[in-house]
């Protein structure tokens, strides 16, 4: 497929480096923003590739695009796409995909276990990359990170790369196994409120309202939260208030603070699959 056409819904800054890897590849790649709003969707006829937003969406219903006024509703690009075009998503429900299988058109994830690694570890530096520029030192802080899993595992790394003091949370036996293998502070999830008082810093990894006002309340005065997990969260931001936590939702961070390396990488993805 290369020198072929692909457009691109850039969701966010990442989407821009998309398009410079996928041209820098040789391919005639441009973004959906040049568009027009009233001729975006007949112009999306005209390639032979899509590269969609990550989420693809939110609520099955509409392109998790920002760039129009009015949302792009799922069902009207997928009549859009050509049955021969190859379209590119990140987390494609299976919602996303029944819609555009009604119209003989397949969605390639490119949020594949090979992305999911990288991203990672994009992810644990960004966010110490967001500390500094908020101002959070944390140098001779205590850090608990919650979860053990790709993304908390990077963020272990972050903290020895800068001799941080820290403890992991998790719930699974093989979590502790591995953790202890390793010379890890670990503590059971279901037991971790006796280390909460001596806790500045709390990086959670855990898609689940883990922390109440019990366990926020237990925290260091001033402590800070930074939740990188998805919905339902870690911490409802009302609660985390009352106690007096600082609470940071600190969500798609690659996007925001290494923009070039995460757009990179989903094009690489995208590459992959493109040249199958």
């Amino acid at each position: 497929m290369k020198d072929k056409s692909v457009l691109i819904f850039d969701a966010d800054k990442r989407f821009e480096y998309i398009r410079k890897y996928l041209t820098e590849n040789g391919f005639r790649a441009v973004t959906a923003s040049v568009f027009d709003e009233d001729i975006l969707l007949s112009a999306v006829g005209c390639f032979e590739g899509i590269v969609l937003p990550l989420p693809v969406s939110s609520d099955a219903a509409t392109l998790n695009f920002g760039r129009v006024k009015k949302p792009v509703a799922l069902e009207a690009l997928a009549d859009a796409v050509g049955r021969n075009t190859a379209v590119f998503g990140g987390k494609v429900s299976e919602e996303v995909r029944r819609i555009f299988a009604r119209r003989d058109v397949s969605v390639t994830d490119y949020y594949d276990n090979d992305f999911i690694y990288k991203n990672a570890e994009l992810t644990a530096r960004a966010l110490f990359m967001l500390f500094e520029g908020k101002g959070i030192d944390v140098v001779g802080k205590n850090i608990l990170i919650t979860g053990f899993g790709r993304t908390a595992k990077e963020l272990v790394k972050q903290c020895d790369v800068r001799g941080l003091s820290y403890t992991v949370a998790a719930r699974s036996q093989s979590a502790q196994n591995s953790a202890e293998r390793e010379g890890i502070s670990f503590v059971k999830l279901e037991n971790f409120t006796d280390v909460l008082p001596q806790i500045d810093i709390v990086i959670n990894t855990v898609p689940a309202l883990i922390f109440r006002s019990t366990e926020l309340g237990a925290l260091k005065k001033n402590a800070v939260f930074a939740d990188i997990a998805s919905a339902p969260f870690g911490a409802s931001e009302q609660t985390a208030a009352e106690m007096g936590v600082r609470l940071i939702r600190a969500l798609s961070l690659p996007g925001k603070y290494l923009p070039a390396e995460a757009g990179a990488l989903i094009g690489k993805r995208v590459l992959t699959y493109l040249r199958r």
